[in-house]
């Protein structure tokens, strides 16, 4: 019989160990994903990092921390263009190793591929992280003697940036900075929350650097680990890189709760709304019944009668919700807690009871709100509401159409594992509710 290391080896690869252990965004947060920009799978955190890590809207950002001129700035980006081909070159190689390994693994199912290939990956990460750094060089040698001093604020912005979105808990990836910006406080505000927000600044960047350091030494390590088949410093080594993700996560919701207290008391609610939204994803995100409620009351020939009951089933439908988004909140907590390296890769993120009876709970409010929307509107105005769209049926774990496609059992709350079911789309009566898929045998 297989042993357990032995399966886990053949299924994953070593190569792939240390990688998923330490950009765990792949695995653990949806929407997550490696690098600066998002992505969805390993395969796309992979490919992320073959993008510049240095673009002009960086450039940007960086002239506005320190106060380049213009013709400051005009330079900058001069030095970015300058440098660019021969990044375009080496991703470009990059890129065609990748296909190259993707289709003998498809004729092949080794996973060793990926264990060989490892030192080249590695060289480039080394190769992108130095070409970075050439670039951020030449910018600081544009600095006027004043501007050198906010430099520190730039490096500090540029680790968050580059490194914030591979998280292991939610609430670790929030950039409570651009999270302000994005408020588009007045000067005057905005320099009644400045000092807290340099204060976070330091705070975060202390502990992201931790955290980062424990995880190169994690990515050096976990393939020995997994080869030699010590799983139980593996997983030692998981727990020990989760405890730095949860001081970075606890600095952003101590500084959270700081800040939401300073913006003017009009803009809290979005602060945080925003907040939660980006530190559960998975949870705050629109829903179908938000998009079909909309749809329906925005019908400009309904009666007034239609109108108030639509508004009825909104109110109702949006209490219950943020009741149940709360257990889903906690319910995500708890699975987070409780992950080990041997769940990870054989079971995922998604499959606790707890997500499963919040997705089945999920579906029953569904139907149970299209259900009234069906009974308020005649069926002519029901068979106008907006189609599901698939990334939904994806994440719901149920549903499709108008009335919701059922999907097949497993990853309602992990998208990477939900797949869409075998009914056709148009078979469906239009404006017909599917009934909630049945529960799964726990």
């Amino acid at each position: 019989m297989m042993s357990r290391t032995s399966k886990l080896l053949r299924l994953v690869g070593t190569a792939t160990v240390g990688l998923a252990l330490v950009a765990s965004a792949a695995i653990a947060q949806p929407g997550g994903g490696g690098g600066r920009r998002g992505g969805g799978g390993m395969g796309q955190m992979m490919g992320a990092q073959m993008d510049a890590p240095l673009e002009a809207a960086d450039l940007e950002r960086i002239a506005k921390l320190v106060g380049l001129s213009k013709d400051q700035q005009e330079a900058a980006n001069a030095l970015l263009s300058g440098y660019m081909p021969e990044f375009q070159t080496k991703a470009d190689e990059q890129r065609k190793l990748m296909d190259e390994l993707r289709e003998q693994f498809r004729e092949t199912r080794d996973p060793s591929i990926w264990q060989d290939a490892a030192p080249k990956f590695q060289a480039f990460a080394k190769y992108r992280d130095g070409w970075e750094q050439k670039v951020l060089a030449d910018v600081s040698g544009l600095l006027s003697p004043e501007q050198s001093g906010s430099w520190p604020r730039v490096e500090r912005m540029r680790r968050r940036e580059g490194t914030m979105q591979q998280s292991f808990v939610a609430g670790e990836r929030v950039d409570l900075v651009r999270l302000v910006e994005g408020l588009e406080l007045s000067k005057e505000q905005m320099s009644d929350v400045q000092p807290t927000i340099e204060a976070y600044e330091l705070e975060l960047d202390r502990d992201l650097a931790e955290r980062n350091k424990a995880r190169e030494e994690a990515m050096g390590q976990a393939a020995e680990l997994m080869r030699n088949g010590e799983m139980d410093r593996l997983q030692e080594m998981f727990s020990a890189n989760r405890e730095k993700s949860v001081k970075v996560r606890d600095v952003n919701r101590k500084f959270a709760r700081q800040l939401q207290n300073l913006v003017p008391v009009e803009k809290q609610g979005k602060f945080d709304g925003e907040f939660k939204k980006q530190s559960f994803p998975m949870v705050y995100r629109e829903y179908y019944p938000v998009r079909a409620l909309d749809a329906a009351v925005a019908m400009p020939e309904l009666e007034a009668t239609q109108r108030d009951a639509i508004g009825a089933v909104r109110e109702t439908y949006g209490r219950d919700e943020a009741a149940l988004n709360g257990r889903h909140e906690k319910a995500w907590e708890e699975n987070e807690a409780s992950m080990s390296v041997g769940r990870m890769f054989m079971g995922g993120m998604g499959q606790s009871d707890a997500l499963r009876e919040i997705r089945e709970a999920r579906q029953s409010l569904e139907t149970e709100t299209l259900n009234k929307v069906k009974a308020i509107l005649s069926p002519e105005q029901f068979a106008k509401l907006p189609e599901r769209r698939s990334m939904e049926d994806n994440n719901q774990g149920g549903g499709g159409g108008r009335g919701g496609q059922r999907m097949r059992q497993g990853g309602g709350d992990n998208p990477a594992g939900a797949t869409p079911g075998d009914e056709n789309r148009r078979g469906r009566t239009p404006g017909t509710p599917a009934t909630p898929a049945p529960a799964q045998p726990k």
